[in-house]
């Protein structure tokens, strides 16, 4: 049986989130991240591995 990894690990998220909070486009409201770019929900966004970044950051 073939299993495809859906999730990225732990530290690809981290990468991608320390990304993300340097950029102009990344806001946080009531303790609620989003791209402003692409609308996504930051923190669920990051632990999904074939998502990319709007701006090709990550």
């Amino acid at each position: 049986m073939i299993e495809v990894a859906i999730f990225a690990p732990e530290e690809l998220q981290k990468e991608r989130l320390d990304i993300c909070d340097k950029c102009e486009f990344y806001k946080e409201s009531f303790g609620i991240t989003i791209c402003e770019l692409c609308g996504c929900y930051m923190k669920m966004k990051v632990k999904i591995k074939q998502l990319v970044c709007p701006k090709g950051k990550w």
